[in-house]
């Protein structure tokens, strides 16, 4: 994909140049070529999508949520968090936020990661609980994070789980 420079180039010509529905900038990503990226998004009108991913496991609960108050404070339109819960215990956390943030009215974006079952059903049913996105591979494609579903996989058990139609 080239250096960090040369992606960041290509997304801002990406966004000055065609029909774009969202950007999607990493929180950790360096606070000047966020910046740059959030101005220039929120120029053009596009929502921001900040997000965090932990492929190994997920901060402590209290640091998610500050994580997620961050994302805003620093001009998300969207937060997403997409983490890997150890436990059942830590899925339902995941959801209870996710349905707490979205009460209020703000746009989130929870994506549990994992092969097992512990992370992997989130992607199924956090849009019950609120969240916003949920993200799946092409057939013929490799999936690009652990756990992920195909895309025809994803519409046919929202679809059945009634939640599609959110999506």
């Amino acid at each position: 994909m080239g250096t960090e420079e040369e992606r960041i180039a290509m997304l801002c010509r990406i966004i000055e140049t065609a029909p774009v529905n969202a950007v999607d900038i990493e929180f950790l990503s360096h606070e000047e070529v966020k910046n740059k990226i959030i101005e220039k998004a929120k120029n053009l009108h596009i929502p921001v999508i900040i997000s965090f991913h932990n492929f190994n496991g997920m901060p402590r609960r209290k640091d998610i949520s500050n994580l997620i108050e961050c994302m805003y404070d620093e001009g998300g339109s969207i937060a997403k968090i997409a983490v890997t819960p150890k436990s059942l215990n830590d899925a339902l956390f995941l959801l209870k936020l996710t349905h707490e943030v979205s009460s209020v009215g703000k746009l989130l974006i929870c994506i549990g990661m994992g092969s097992g079952s512990v992370g992997r059903h989130l992607r199924l049913i956090a849009p019950i609980y609120g969240s916003v996105l949920t993200y799946g591979y092409i057939e013929g494609e490799e999936s690009v994070a652990p756990g992920q579903f195909s895309v025809s996989e994803l519409r046919l058990i929202l679809d059945k789980i009634g939640t599609a139609e959110k999506l």
